[in-house]
Parts: C-alpha cells; structure tokens; sequence
C-alpha cells in the first residue's frame, strides 16, 4: 500500500540520520550500569533509578486492587493442577497430556510443595513475576534510550497488558514474556565490550533456555533472535573468534536448563513424547505451517477490529515518521534535575489516574472499544516498527560497522519482531504480543523526535494517550478482570467473599460466583467417591482440585489450539470404555466449534467436533443431575450423572 511504503521511508530516513553525536556516537561503549548517560544528555543513573521506582511503584498500584480478587474458572490454576499430579507421582507426557513445556509446571509444583496447595499461590508468583518483567524491561530500554520516555513506554506497556481479561497472573503467558525480556537485558550487558563478558552470554543462554522449557512459541523466538544475533554482531566487531566464543557460552548456558528438565524426562520415559507432544505431534493443534505463517495475515483481513487496529498502528507510525529529528539538529537537553522532575511528575500523575479510576470511578465504564483499541493498536505499533528498525539496522549491519548504539537497537529490533511473528502462530492478536515490542519502538520513536514546536506537541500527545489508556485499562480490568471461554468475573468492588475453599483460601470472589463453585463442587462430592475419576469439559480443571477427584482422560484442558485430533479422539474412546462417575460440560456452540475448525484446522472437521457430539448425546447411561448457569455470560452449565449413582 502507498501509505505503507510512506511509512518505511520515512521511518528509515529517521534512522538513516545522524541522529546527533548524542545518539549514535560511541560514548557509551562502557562498562557502565547504564551507558545511555553519556548518550542522552537528561540520562544519569540517579534518573534511571528514579524512573525504576515509578514502574515498580505504578505496576504496584495497577495489580494490587484486583490481583487476589477474580476467579479465573476457565483458565486460572492449570499450570497448578499440573504440579499438583506431578507432585502426586505422576508425569507429565507420560501419564497426562501437557501442551506447553514443564518448565512452569514444575515450578508450579514447587511452590505448592513449599506454600501449599493454594491457588493464590499461583497469583502471588505471578504479581512478583510481572514487577521482574516491568522492571527488567524498563532498565533494559534505560540502557539505550532516555530514561522519561522509557518509563512512559512501559508504564503504557504494563497497562495495555495487564489490563487485558483473558489472562491470569498464574497463567504461562506471563512468564513467558518475562523470560525473553529478562535474556534481552542480559543481553544488553553481554554487548558491551569492557563489561559483557562469559558471565552475561552464558546467562543469555540460561534465560533463553529457561524461557523455551516454559513456552515453545517465545522459547523458540528468543533462542533463534538472541542466538544468531548476539554471536553475529559480536564477530561483526572484526574479532571472529570473540563470535564463536559467544555462541558457545550461549549455548552452554541454554543447556543447562533445557539438559536438566530433559534428562528429568528421560530418565522417567517421557523424553520422547514430550518432544512429540511439545514441537512435533502435538503442534498439530495449531494447524499446517502454511496456515501459521499467514494465521495474521488472514485474521487481520477477516477481523474488523484489527484492521482498526493496524491503521491505528500505521497512522501512528507515519505521524512520528514526519516529526524525525533531522541531521545535524540536537536532542531537547534536560538537565539531570530536570529529567527527575519529570520522571516523578509522571509517575505521581499516572498512579493518581489509576487512584481515581479504581477508588473514586471517576471514568465511565462500557469502553469495549478502548480495550480493543489499546490492545490492537500497541501490538501492531511495535511489530510494524520492530520490522522497519530491523530492516534499517540489518542494512547498516551488512555495509559497514556498527557503533555500540546501533548493535543494540539492532538486537532489540531482532528480539523484539522476531517474538511478536512467532507469537502469531496462536492467534492474529493477543496481549503477550505486546511487550517487548511496543515499550522499545515507542521509546525510540519518542526520543528521536525533532526539537521544536511540533514535535514537543507530539511528545506531550503521547503522554496524554498513555495516560487516557491507563485509566481506560484500569477501569476496564476493575470492571471484569478475568473474561476467556463463557467465564466473566464481575467488578471487582463486589469481590468479598472469601470461598470456602482451603485452595482457595486468600482469595475473595463475587457471590455469584462462590455460588456457583459450592454448587458445583456439591454435585460432584455427591455423586461420586473419592476414588472415582470424574470429567469436565472443556477447561476447568479447577474443579478436580476442589472436589478432589482425579481426572478420567489424559488431557485435562480441551481446546482446540493445545489439543491434537488424535487426543481429543483418545479420550473420546476413554469415556466410552471406563464412564466417569460424573461429567460436568460447560457447552460450545456449532459457532464455536466452526470458528476454531476455521482457524486452526483449515476448516476441516476436528476431534473436538466428535467429543462434543458425543457429548451432547451421553444416552441412557447419565441422568441429568443439575443444570447451572455461569455468572455474567449466563451459560449453561449441566451436570451429567452416570446412572448407576
């Protein structure tokens, strides 16, 4: 598209230019903490300081009202149910069927061992994870670019993610953002040449390592991006050697993580299927290559609501395309005072937004449409711009050598697209896309915007978007903090009652919802003994915990896009030849059962097609016992009995 085309060009005339001695010299090929302090002149590591305390401060103060308050039934507490048989003796691959990696599992089957079989474990982790991503992304970005316009970068970063609903503090997408970002930093430190060193490319490796035993799609992106790119620009310097060397620190350290959980599998019998299961059969889930690599393309041009997103995402693109700072013309000098002024300003402006949003409902609820918009839009501002940085720096790279500066915001670019692309595998869009991405293109457009009236419009434009979507995520995520597969919390003001639950202890919910899960929890304790397994479908293993039953299939999560036909069809034949005691069926509809054929299986017949038609057909053998309804989406929720209780 010409507007397309405009975009590139003009975006690449910003990074073909000079930029000022202050951005492109090599004045920060040091060994300090953070070199961006002879590179910007408002940078000095008192400013990166302060600007870590308000994201660590403002990431606090976005997650505390709500972060114990929801009960995510359709996805909170997999990864824990997981652990749980783990720590029962069973092993994954061999004796369930896991469609992630174990590296979470195993770790959440620690902290169980050691805190207790609570779900708010789960989320507690989870909370001190998400302030270890913000954080480490923000003292990345802080090494290379201003420390202000990075901390309004992930400030709007932790707010576009956070405030998404189908997503749980102790869900594995979190954790597999915040190991990519944590090898980027350390990656960082590994290209510095007075202070990288073996220490910092074997903790590369440990980190990308870590992040593929937890998630294959970010496992992969980060291993592929930090694994080819660091070794290259390193060799690139004009010392081969020092780039082998850093391949092979690389890799020494990405076997540690990934060695030690396969020699764990193996030496159970489970290495084989977990491979299977992991990156070769079980991927089948996801669909055919072709169809991975056009799943954006095609959801982009059948979705209304990204096309939105992306001509958002272009526009945005294009605006700061023509404010660039032009050769020859300097950066807006702020002293160091100045920069912590307004640092804190920020930050004291932002939690105070987020202060009236949750405390005093100073904004109007029913903004759907924001939601999407400051989903769609963030993600494909920082792919769009990650790619056109890419492509500019990979140019440079090829012609001539690099300054310290221009290595890193090549790695960065690399790291960063090459995360958000894999990450489309799943789905078109999707919250974990967002970060690194957007945080890095955003504070790197903003810092290489010109300095005059114009462009401090711009500037201050930003802030006042980041700021509106803030407050617009926070009252969303107050409003409904968890809504995925027919399950939506309410407000989060009506969260007040504790479950009577031990697993459940130090949570609060609405009372719609303990309703239901006494309710639930009933039928099932009435219905069936302690030794008999029992089903439910299609994701809420969360019931096995509470009522203490063990599952009666070998997948435990029914989902098209982490379940294989040939699964779904196995435990079809299961239910078949050994009928639980009981069976609890959360309905989907033809329409979503044609949707997810559509997107992940070409729009052929699936295995999970033939469950749900037995499903719905159970015959004489099961009595309906009890007919429920989901708070908020008001689905139906039946209770099947086998005749014989």
């Amino acid at each position: 598209m010409p507007s397309a085309r405009v975009a590139c060009n003009t975006m690449c005339a910003l990074i073909d230019s000079n930029q000022t001695g202050a951005t492109e010299t090599d004045g920060g090929r040091t060994s300090r903490l953070f070199p961006a302090a002879r590179l910007f002149p408002a940078a000095s590591p008192a400013v990166t300081l302060a600007g870590a305390f308000v994201i660590l401060s403002f990431s606090l103060a976005f997650m505390l009202p709500w972060w114990n308050r929801y009960l995510g039934l359709t996805y909170q507490g997999w990864l824990q149910f997981y652990g749980l048989r783990i720590q029962q003796g069973l092993v994954p691959y061999r004796d369930f069927y896991l469609p992630v990696p174990p590296g979470q599992v195993l770790t959440m089957a620690a902290l169980t061992s050691v805190f207790g079989n609570r779900v708010v474990v789960g989320e507690m982790f989870g909370l001190i994870i998400a302030l270890a991503l913000f954080l480490g992304l923000y003292l990345w970005l802080a090494r290379i670019l201003p420390a202000f316009w990075s901390a309004v970068a992930v400030t709007g970063g932790v707010a576009f993610y956070l405030g998404t609903s189908a997503e749980s503090l102790s869900g594995v997408h979190l954790v597999c953002v915040a190991y990519p970002v944590l090898a980027c930093l350390a990656a960082s430190f590994a290209l510095d040449p007075n202070g990288g060193g073996l220490l910092s490319l074997s903790l590369v490796g440990v980190l990308a390592g870590v992040s593929l035993m937890t998630k294959q799609t970010a496992g992969v992106a980060i291993t592929v991006s930090l694994g080819a790119a660091l070794p290259a620009i390193i060799a690139a310097r004009g010392r081969r050697w020092y780039g082998l060397r850093a391949a092979i620190m690389f890799a020494i350290g990405w076997l540690i993580p990934v060695g030690s959980i396969c020699g764990w599998l193996a030496a159970h019998g489970a290495v084989r299927s977990f491979l299977s299961d992991v990156f070769l059969h079980g991927a089948s889930s996801k669909g055919s290559l072709a169809s991975l690599l056009g799943r954006q393309a095609v959801g982009i041009a059948g979705d209304p609501y990204l096309r939105i997103g992306g001509a958002l995402a272009l526009g945005t693109i294009v605006l700061l395309a023509f404010v660039y700072q032009r050769p020859g013309t300097a950066n807006r000098a702020w002293t160091p005072r100045s920069a912590l002024w307004l640092i804190f300003g920020f930050g004291a402006i932002a939690i105070g937004v987020l202060v009236a949003v949750d405390y005093l409902n100073a904004l109007p609820f029913g903004l759907q449409w924001a939601r999407i918009a400051f989903r769609n839009g963030p993600l494909f501002f920082g792919e769009l711009g990650a790619l056109i940085l890419l492509v500019r720096y990979g140019r440079r790279f090829l012609t001539r050598r690099l300054s310290w500066l221009e290595e890193q915001y090549l790695l960065a670019s690399t790291a960063s697209f090459v995360y958000v692309f894999l990450s489309s595998f799943s789905w078109a869009s999707a919250a974990t896309m967002i970060i690194p991405a957007f945080p890095f293109v955003f504070a790197f457009a903003l810092s290489h915007v010109r300095n005059d009236r114009t462009g401090r419009v711009v500037q201050a434009g930003a802030v006042a978007l980041v700021l509106f979507g803030v407050a617009t995520m926070s009252a969303l995520k107050m409003q409904s903090p968890f809504a995925w597969a027919d399950w939506r919390e309410g407000e989060v003001k009506r969260a007040t009652v504790e479950p009577n639950f031990p697993e459940l202890r130090g949570l609060r919910v609405t009372p719609e919802t303990n309703r239901f899960l006494e309710r639930v929890v009933a039928d099932i304790e009435s219905h069936s003994r302690p030794d008999e397994p029992v089903a439910e479908f299609c994701c809420m293993p969360m019931l096995y915990q509470l009522a203490h039953r063990a599952p009666a299939t070998f997948a435990y999560v029914h989902y098209i896009d982490v379940t294989p036909d040939d699964i779904y069809r196995a435990d079809l034949e299961r239910l078949q030849m050994n009928p639980p005691a009981v069976v609890v069926i959360l309905e989907r509809s033809d329409a979503q059962l044609r949707e997810g054929e559509i997107i992940f299986r070409g729009g052929k017949p699936s295995g999970e097609r033939d469950l749900w038609t037995v499903l719905r057909n159970l015959g004489p053998g099961y009595r309906l016992a009890d007919t429920l309804t989901t708070p908020n989406t008001n689905k139906p929720v039946d209770v099947w009995v086998r005749q014989d209780r």
